[in-house]
């Protein structure tokens, strides 16, 4: 099965999207990926978070945020919640 990430890239979509937004509810959890132009990067918002975990700025690149939108997606399925999915995200967004 491909990821999400690599059936957009099969679909011409455009690397550098600033209207970029997906959104999930994955087992009561929310998960929204979006390119911020405050910053100039991708993140995951995931809306039942605790305020101060809520956004978690991923990358520049689209592809990190795709594999960072689908790894959220995974753990929610497994059950964790989403103050859960944000600290495993903020550790490990450099592996992403």
């Amino acid at each position: 099965m491909k990821t999400l990430f690599e059936q957009l890239l099969e679909e011409g979509d455009d690397p550098k999207d600033t209207e970029f937004y997906l959104k999930d509810n994955v087992n009561g959890v929310d998960i929204h990926a979006r390119y911020d132009a405050h910053y100039e990067d991708y993140s995951i918002y995931l809306p039942q978070a605790d305020s101060f975990v809520a956004v978690i700025r991923i990358s520049t690149e689209k592809e990190k945020i795709m594999r960072a939108y689908d790894y959220a997606r995974k753990l929610a399925s497994e059950g964790m919640q989403a103050n859960a999915i944000a600290r495993e995200l903020e550790s490990n967004r450099n592996e992403l």
